[in-house]
């Protein structure tokens, strides 16, 4: 029954482990950063009442407390644009 299953299960399982659909998810989200990040700068940023390592995507600086919102995510690293 494994031999007949097994495609089935390995697409479920390859799904629910890729993390895309969950991540994605936070895309347009508001989010403030911790710190004054500077253009490619990284450190940390609240968005949900969380702490996350945030990136600035931008050219320009972003400064504490700047509402930004989040551009894309990349593993825990939430990427920044100013609002």
């Amino acid at each position: 029954s494994l031999l007949a299953f097994r495609k089935k299960l390995v697409e479920k399982f390859q799904v629910a482990s890729s993390g895309s659909e969950s991540t994605g998810q936070f895309a347009g989200e508001s989010a403030f950063p911790m710190e004054d990040l500077g253009s490619g700068a990284t450190g940390k940023a609240e968005m949900r009442g969380t702490s996350w390592s945030a990136r600035n995507g931008t050219d320009q600086k972003l400064k504490k407390g700047q509402r930004c919102k989040v551009e894309k995510v990349e593993g825990l690293t939430i990427w920044l644009k100013a609002e």
